[in-house]
């Protein structure tokens, strides 16, 4: 009996989000924040603005988002090279742990 299509991309897209809650919680990390980090190494540097529109944020979320981050480690604010006035987020180093995670969640 064929199945829906719909309804095997809804599997699919339970298990993908299931998978990425393990993951940050076996990273030590919430999914918000699993989730900006992921954003940070597939992308390079953003500002806290761009990082607040691709995490689908406001910009006072963003603001303790990254906080947290460079709390534990995992990224922090450096000056834009091409405008000072600029502040851009970056990844703290690889995400060698927390892809290990992953891998183990």
């Amino acid at each position: 009996m064929p199945t829906d299509p719909s309804v095997t991309f809804r599997h699919y897209l339970s298990a993908m989000v299931l998978n990425s809650l393990a993951a940050a919680e076996a990273a030590g990390l919430n999914a918000t924040d699993y989730h900006a980090l992921n954003l940070l190494d597939l992308t390079g540097p953003l500002t806290s603005g761009e990082l607040a529109v691709r995490a689908g944020l406001t910009t006072g979320a963003t603001t303790r988002l990254i906080d947290r981050l460079e709390r534990g480690g995992h990224a922090r604010r450096v000056p834009d090279p091409a405008d000072r006035r600029k502040v851009m987020v970056e990844s703290a180093g690889t995400p060698e742990g927390l892809i290990a995670a992953a891998r183990n969640a």
